[in-house]
């Protein structure tokens, strides 16, 4: 395999590999998207465009707006009930390490959904190490099991498929990825291979090496695409969340530089006049009009003095357009009705509000099942690697699809007053657990599991308050009966819980 072959590339990656590398930049900020959003005057110096670009500043709203989705859907635990894979030391393993560099299961999903968040979807492979270890133990020992690898769209350089011929399912048969050690993996169904490209002393490429290969025992390729927000036109590729944004962003980029550049040459009285050479000398004579001369005997009128600079109008025009293009940022992201509410000069009904939130959460919903899927096949094909398919029939994940877009503190206190008043004991520890994970979103598996288990075996008091001992049933239902009337939750549009 040549040079040539090796960098081959789909036309799906020709055609849209400009625009996934602008989302990459526009979602890190910096000097890179400075650099690609401010653009040469054809008759600005260079010298002074260089200074701009030193001194352009990023407003981020492309990873305000990722950072926005990827808070609300994770807000909540997925729900898991994995059978008897969660007392399955390799898979403890795997959830503590998915991916061989420390990182909790959890947390990649969360960064694997903000990065096809980004690009529109994001490409994971599920693999193992092919040491030859004799057994399952040997491989606890060695800490040895499947493992995720996450690649961005950029390093998914080509891929083919073909249609089963008995289902008529489209089969992923061919696929070459980019390792971030510059490296190159290629998957067939029936084998792997990894190829090196050699620099040779005087820094130039030599032909590939192939480092090593080897069977794929699984017989299909442990990869798939984890989707955003699907298209409709292309089943693999989705739809990234700044494909606007981005745009809208590099804009106001260019539009503070500029009104940097007013300030900084308009807003200050200054003087300009042609250069003159070393034998010439000119006295400089200033004053507001076209004929810089005037009558010394004036008195006052006759005194020197500088050429006006008006440059409140532009500069609060300019201001105004970059408010207005903020705006259609979250109007893009769906997002505006939680702008409004940061905005006390903006009044929307409750009507617009609602619309815009059961807009937000349509969204929010297809994100959450695309997790979902991908967490599927993620344990699928770890079992396949394990080979416990049989399990996978009785695992069950599950996210939850509401959403607190508008308001989790009265939820809180709804939750708070709900335990007041009511009488079921079951009720109380669910209660609780909701709490708890409103609370405190971030605690691990384990934490909450414990926390669960101490809720599910404490008692209440006739306070309501969780004790030792269990209090007459009989009283603690009169008490509670008692506060119905005199407490009630505080009115909410929706859903109590």
């Amino acid at each position: 395999m040549d040079l040539d072959e090796i960098r081959e590339t789909h036309q799906t990656y020709k055609d849209n590999i400009e625009n996934w590398k602008l989302w990459q930049i526009a979602y890190m900020g910096g000097k890179n998207f400075i650099d690609y959003a401010i653009k040469r005057h054809s008759r600005e110096s260079i010298k002074n465009f260089k200074a701009r670009k030193e001194e352009g500043i990023v407003f981020n709203y492309n990873r305000s707006i990722v950072d926005l989705f990827s808070f609300y859907l994770t807000e909540k635990d997925a729900m898991r009930d994995i059978g008897a894979l969660s007392n399955d030391k390799q898979w403890n393993m795997f959830r503590k390490d998915c991916d061989l560099y420390g990182t909790d299961f959890n947390i990649f999903i969360n960064n694997a959904q903000k990065s096809a968040s980004i690009f529109g979807s994001t490409g994971v492979l599920v693999d193992k190490s092919n040491y030859g270890l004799a057994n399952k133990a040997e491989e606890i020992i060695s800490s040895v099991y499947p493992y995720c690898n996450l690649y961005t769209l950029p390093n998914i350089l080509d891929w083919s498929f073909e249609r089963d011929a008995i289902t008529n399912r489209p089969t992923l048969t061919y696929l070459k990825l980019k390792n971030y050690d510059n490296r190159y993996f290629i998957w067939r169904k029936d084998s792997w291979e990894i190829w090196e490209i050699p620099i040779t002393p005087n820094g130039q490429e030599s032909d590939p090496v192939l480092e090593r290969s080897g069977p794929n025992i699984l017989g299909e390729i442990p990869f798939f695409w984890f989707i955003n927000v699907r298209s409709p036109i292309d089943p693999y590729f989705g739809l990234s969340d700044i494909s606007e944004i981005s745009l809208i962003t590099a804009s106001i980029i260019r539009d503070l530089s500029s009104l940097q550049e007013i300030i900084k040459f308009a807003g200050f009285p200054m003087m300009r006049k042609p250069m003159l050479k070393e034998s010439e000398s000119e006295e400089d004579i200033v004053g507001p009009r076209g004929v810089l001369e005037f009558d010394p005997l004036l008195g006052e009128n006759g005194k020197p003095d500088w050429l006006l600079s008006p440059v409140m109008e532009p500069v609060r025009g300019g201001l105004e357009f970059i408010e207005r293009k903020i705006d259609e940022i979250y109007e893009t992201s769906h997002m505006s009705g939680i702008h409004s509410l940061e905005k006390s000069s903006e009044a929307r009904s409750g009507v617009a509000l609602r619309y815009q939130f059961s807009q937000l959460t349509s969204v929010l919903g297809d994100k959450s099942v695309n997790m979902v899927e991908a967490e599927y096949e993620i344990v699928r094909l770890w079992l396949k690697w394990q080979n416990q398919s049989e399990l996978f029939p009785h695992i069950q994940i599950a996210r939850s699809k509401q959403f607190s877009v508008d308001d989790m503190a009265q939820d809180l206190q709804n939750l708070a007053l709900a335990e007041k008043i009511a009488v079921s004991k079951k009720l109380k520890r669910e209660i609780q657990k909701a709490i708890s994970r409103n609370v405190l979103p971030d605690l691990s598996d384990d934490t909450r599991d414990e926390i669960d288990k101490e809720i599910d075996v404490a008692s209440f008091d006739e306070n309501n308050a969780i004790t030792e001992d269990e209090k007459d049933e009989n009283e603690e239902n009169n008490e509670l009966k008692k506060r119905v009337s005199d407490e009630a939750p505080v009115p909410r549009k929706g859903l109590l819980i």
